[in-house]
Parts: structure tokens; sequence; C-alpha cells
């Protein structure tokens, strides 16, 4: 959908059934698209496995993803 659809943000959860979110987080950084992953995996997942995202761990809280989101898109510093 990325290649096909403009995007201005792409939220991928970590786990997903068919795969990782990781990919498509790396995807949409590839495409120049701002990227936000979500997990309730962080303590799982290998040390560093998260350096190159913006997270947000679960359960996410309203206020916290609204930031998050504005911050990626440029709207907030």
């Amino acid at each position: 959908m990325m290649a096909s659809e403009p995007f201005d943000m792409v939220i991928a959860d970590v786990v997903l059934p068919d795969g990782s979110g990781l990919g498509i987080a790396d995807a949409a950084q590839t495409a120049g698209i701002g990227d936000l992953v979500i997990t309730g995996y962080v303590l799982r997942l290998p040390f560093d496995s998260l350096a190159a995202y913006d997270y947000l761990m679960k359960p996410v809280r309203t206020q916290e993803l609204l930031r998050a989101v504005n911050r990626r898109l440029g709207k907030v510093s």
C-alpha cells in the first residue's frame, strides 16, 4: 500500500499475525514516511532491536500517542 497510496505516517505493532511490524516500519523509513512502532514486548525483544525506531509501549495512552504522532510529523518538538 505504501507504494501505491500517499501516507504521512505508518503506525505498526511489532507483533503481527503475519509477520513483524518492524519490517513495515523499515519500509516506511525507506519510503520517507514517518513511522511509529507500538509493542507490549519491549522487555522480551533482543537488546537494541528498537533503537532505530520511535516506539511506544502498550498499553498506549491517548495523549502519549498524540504527542508521538505530532512529534513524528514534525508538528511538536
